[in-house]
């Protein structure tokens, strides 16, 4: 059964008897030469049987490609020679499947590397990657974005098929790269915002103001003192890389100064018992700081907001704050206000 044949295919022989054989007796099934000659055969299988039975046999990957092979038994005991099985079969030749990376089988998330084997007429391909057939990846080349192992199935002509070694293919995470802002992104009278990305110990960083690097911003955070847009390029251990996108605009001004901040702001009621509410006009969009520090100039409460432009109340939960006399700070880029306060 199972002819034609190629390399390295497995068929079975199922056969009878005529007369009784040892215990010990083996049956060989041998493959003649592509001529059909016996005269150096080769065995593809055996079993030692004295009966009766099914032989599983195995065609050799070594023999050349033919039309003319026959097969016939053998006994070892006592020994004989079976009648020749009727007709000739055709082994065929496995076609090759060794499989060419157009580039680097490692590299970053986003990248891609073209594997291929020698496109030959007639015969079809199919992709494997871990085991699994990859979908209409049916042509002699495959494009891998993905880690894992990848293989290709090669059918020729005659119905041989070879299934490559497998290729690895890794892929590298990018590294993230995102900024955060620890102050106004509005310059005002020499204020400064500090641009932080996330610290890793395996990255290395390169802020850039506009696309022009800063020379000597290397580190995971960056103080800028001047409008632009900033981004940071983040390099991981495998060299991946990742520019912060969108980048972090910082505008210089308008800024307010004289007594004008001064004059809008208020604290009320004061005294108070647990909530102390302060209201003034902020003159840009930006952070403005509030602390209270109490007598002997200790901060007992500080908090930082971002409000935008305009006439602004804030009301402060001040219910774990002792009884007493302290002062209250704002503090904004045009300048900072003091008031006394009493907490009853």
């Amino acid at each position: 059964t199972n002819a034609p044949f190629c390399l390295g295919e497995s068929f079975q022989v199922t056969y009878g008897i005529h007369f009784v054989f040892d215990p010990t007796n083996v049956f060989t099934v041998q493959l003649s030469n592509a001529t059909g000659s016996f005269a150096s055969p080769t065995a593809v299988g055996t079993f030692a049987a004295s009966g009766a039975g099914t032989i599983t046999c195995q065609i050799p990957t070594t023999i050349p490609a033919g039309t003319g092979y026959k097969i016939r038994m053998i006994s070892s005991s006592p020994v004989a020679v079976g009648t020749t099985f009727s007709g000739t079969y055709t082994v065929g030749v496995n076609p090759t499947a060794s499989i060419v990376a157009g580039g680097a089988t490692t590299f970053c998330s986003g990248g891609n590397v073209n594997l291929s084997v020698t496109n030959v007429a007639g015969n079809t391909y199919s992709w494997i990657k871990n085991n699994n057939a990859i979908a209409n990846a049916i042509s002699n080349s495959y494009t891998a974005t993905q880690s894992g192992s990848y293989k290709v199935k090669v059918t020729n002509a005659a119905g041989c098929s070879t299934i490559s070694a497998g290729r690895q293919i890794t892929v590298r995470s990018l590294p993230t790269a995102s900024v955060t802002t620890t102050g106004s992104t509005v310059l005002c009278n020499g204020s400064t915002v500090l641009l932080t990305a996330p610290a890793n110990s395996n990255n290395t960083y390169q802020w850039r103001k506009g696309s022009i690097p800063i020379t000597g911003a290397t580190a995971n955070s960056f103080t800028a003192n001047s409008a632009g847009t900033y981004r940071v390029l983040v390099t991981n251990q495998y060299g991946c890389t990742r520019l912060s996108n969108p980048g972090v605009k910082v505008t210089s001004g308008p800024c307010r100064i004289g007594n004008n901040f001064s004059e809008a702001i208020s604290a009320f009621p004061n005294p108070f018992s647990n909530q102390l509410s302060v209201s003034f006009e902020n003159e840009i969009d930006q952070y403005i700081s509030i602390s209270i520090t109490n007598i002997i100039g200790e901060i007992v409460f500080s908090e930082s907001i971002e409000l935008a432009a305009g006439v602004q109340k804030i009301d402060l939960n001040l219910n774990d704050l002792s009884s007493g006399v302290f002062m209250l700070s704002i503090q904004t880029n045009s300048g900072m206000k003091t008031q006394k306060i009493i907490k009853q």
